[in-house]
């Protein structure tokens, strides 16, 4: 994680900030409330899992080197128009290249790629918002984790997973760091920010109808 390359770059008053937001955010519990007499998630065939209570479909991760496999870790650029780079050595500001942003080893090259493989009967999977990778947080589960709910989502690494939400500081005016991200850190189910040039862990999701 690049929190003190954040400092560095920001001084003392941004990161005391940054570290505010951070703190609220994970006061946000994860999970959801469950209806009672429904069980809270159901397995898809070809490797999916149903959030009974969210409506949200989860990719599950395989044990191997293949696409979907758990130990894969991406970028997460999403936009070409959108200064999403900095090099850490001078903090000069730079756009990704499309060409960057549709690579396999980029968060929006793999769901292309997942989505091209019609997972589970659908192409229509994105990366989850902070929300969304929240909800299946299990606080029940101790570090050093995964946690997670393991019978659901196994082959999950104890390490942080990308949201496409992006970094954005409160109170007003609320000011948007495009080059980090948030994300998950399954260790300890904390949100934490990374720069988008990170190489994390990516769970895709979709909304299912």
């Amino acid at each position: 994680m690049n929190h003190i390359k954040f400092t560095q770059a920001f001084g003392h008053s941004i990161t005391a900030l940054f570290i505010g937001i951070v703190l609220t955010a994970c006061g946000v519990g994860g999970g959801s409330a469950q209806a009672p007499g429904l069980a809270h998630f159901s397995s898809v065939v070809g490797g999916c899992v149903r959030d009974n209570v969210t409506g949200l479909m989860w990719e599950v991760k395989t044990a191997d080197d293949g696409l979907r496999g758990w130990d894969q870790t991406y970028t997460n650029y999403d936009s070409a128009a959108s200064e999403q780079k900095i090099d850490s050595a001078t903090n000069v500001l730079s756009k990704p290249t499309q060409d960057e942003i549709d690579a396999p080893t980029n968060s929006v090259g793999f769901k292309n790629a997942v989505n091209a493989t019609n997972l589970c009967g659908f192409n229509d999977w994105r990366l989850p918002t902070l929300e969304e990778l929240q909800s299946i947080v299990n606080n029940g589960v101790t570090s050093p984790g995964p946690t997670i709910d393991a019978t659901w989502f196994p082959n999950t690494k104890p390490l942080e997973f990308w949201s496409s939400s992006p970094l954005v500081v409160s109170p007003p005016p609320h000011i948007v760091y495009p080059y980090f991200a948030w994300g998950i850190f399954f260790r300890d189910g904390l949100v934490v920010s990374n720069l988008r040039s990170s190489n994390n862990h990516v769970r895709l999701v979709r909304t299912d109808q």
